[in-house]
């Protein structure tokens, strides 16, 4: 009944096709025998439980999606479905605690420069230093293309679709463009395959893990540049709905929940005289 069609295009795609590369490798095409056992997986995997909701959800979207025009009695019974993989304790989404984001998953600039001195390839630093300057998702890195890029003096402006197919601009430095474009010397996108596609979003991800792990002890990912280029953008500029803005966040308040951690101290309370 369901099929795996690859010609939708959205946010959700570069999840999605993780699902794809997955039924091609087990060999396993029967929906409702599939998404069960790799969503079995996906649990078992050392991702981010945000990530494993996110790819959970690319399935459950295109499976919706692919129901549109059925008979009553099928969208019935892929309610019922997915329902019970929300329910069943091996295939449920996991529970994140907090939508905080904590000192271990942001890298300071220190850090950073260590990151890049212990890379082990170009490819490895031009992936670091666009997803630091400007906190990207790994899966707008991948799909950024050339035709989008404007190149300036100093500076090269990029359009970037983001979720919801919502465009904003972003911004790398002309000496970064430059490298990349030396490095993947890419016709289509700019960080693209030797073989003319564009990269796995996932596979960069990998790649950073790998490095920041050997570099500084720390496995962290992608979407952690992401969020170190946020809390540093914050507290160096103090404007939250610009950096919510740039980030391309549905609303301030994601921004807010996830990066500011002000406290009210006694001083702040009672004013510092009191407490002398």
């Amino acid at each position: 009944m369901y099929t795996t069609n690859t010609d939708i295009q959205d946010a959700y795609t570069p999840h999605f096709k993780t699902f794809l590369r997955w039924q091609q490798a087990t060999g396993k095409w029967d929906i409702f025998n599939a998404v069960p056992d790799y969503f079995k997986e996906l649990n078992e995997t050392d991702y981010a439980a945000g990530t494993i909701r996110i790819k959970r959800s690319a399935v459950i979207n295109r499976l919706r999606r692919q129901a549109e025009g059925m008979r009553i009695e099928d969208k019935y019974r892929l309610d019922q479905f997915i329902e019970r993989l929300n329910k069943a304790a091996e295939t449920k989404a996991p529970k994140t605690s907090t939508s905080a984001v904590g000192a271990s998953k942001v890298i300071s600039e220190s850090e950073y420069h260590i990151v890049l001195q212990k890379a082990r390839s170009t490819r490895q630093t031009c992936f670091v230093m666009f997803l630091w300057q400007t906190g990207c998702r790994v899966a707008e890195l991948a799909g950024a293309k050339l035709c989008d890029c404007k190149v300036e003096a100093k500076t090269v402006d990029i359009r970037i679709l983001g979720k919801g197919n919502k465009e904003r601009h972003v911004y790398i430095t002309k000496p970064l463009y430059d490298r990349i474009r030396e490095t993947f010397r890419g016709e289509k996108y700019l960080i693209e395959t030797s073989s003319g596609r564009k990269y796995d979003p996932d596979y960069i991800s990998k790649q950073i893990k790998k490095l920041t792990k050997y570099a500084i002890g720390r496995a962290l990912s992608a979407n952690n540049l992401r969020h170190s280029f946020a809390t540093n953008m914050i507290e160096r500029t103090n404007k939250i709905q610009a950096v919510s803005t740039y980030l391309g966040h549905a609303s301030v308040s994601n921004t807010l929940n996830m990066y500011v951690h002000q406290e009210l101290s006694a001083a702040d309370l009672f004013g510092a005289e009191v407490l002398l």
